[in-house]
């Protein structure tokens, strides 16, 4: 697999919890919005179409009637806990595929 730099986002982390059920937790889109942003934020209307080209969308929501994406998207995420790292979403990943 060759890696574009200008568009590919590459992630690298190890997490207690098989394969097949993390990339579940990617592709299913009731899984993805359980995990994917620091509570008390939510994902809804995930859109995730695995092929070449596909969408991938998402609405996340704040704990104040937040909703994301907006202008100020880097405040966003230092709101959602981002500034720290990937770690707790990771966290809350490997939390949703060990309970499948």
């Amino acid at each position: 697999m060759q890696i574009n730099p200008e568009r590919d986002l590459v992630l690298d982390r190890q997490l207690k919890a098989p394969p097949h059920l993390v990339r579940r937790c990617w592709t299913d889109p009731q899984l993805f919005c359980q995990w994917y942003c620091r509570k008390p934020w939510h994902v809804s209307g995930a859109v995730l179409e695995m092929r070449a080209g596909g969408r991938f969308f998402m609405v996340m929501n704040g704990p104040k009637g937040q909703r994301f994406p907006m202008p100020s998207a880097a405040k966003a995420h230092e709101t959602m806990g981002f500034s720290a790292g990937w770690g707790i979403a990771a966290d809350q990943l490997t939390q949703v595929a060990k309970g499948l």
